[in-house]
């Protein structure tokens, strides 16, 4: 069973984003994190999660042959 991703409070370290519209979401709540909750421990969880999406979709775009003319950021 997958872990819920929890924008209104806390999420775990071990959750995966999965989709566009989850990793926006989480920005999102990162930047509430910090501008309503003044918790910056808890936005940085949020963009680790963010950032570790962002490296695997690059992965899978590197090996995608409609892709793999472009140079992408390592």
């Amino acid at each position: 069973m997958e872990e819920q991703l929890y924008i209104d409070g806390d999420v775990e370290a071990d959750v995966v984003i999965t989709t566009n519209q989850e990793c926006l979401e989480q920005i999102l709540a990162a930047f509430r994190d910090i501008a309503e909750r003044d918790d910056i421990h808890q936005a940085a969880l949020r963009l680790n999660l963010v950032q570790a999406w962002i490296n695997r979709e690059a992965a899978k775009a590197a090996d995608d042959p409609v892709f793999r003319e472009l140079e992408l950021a390592p």
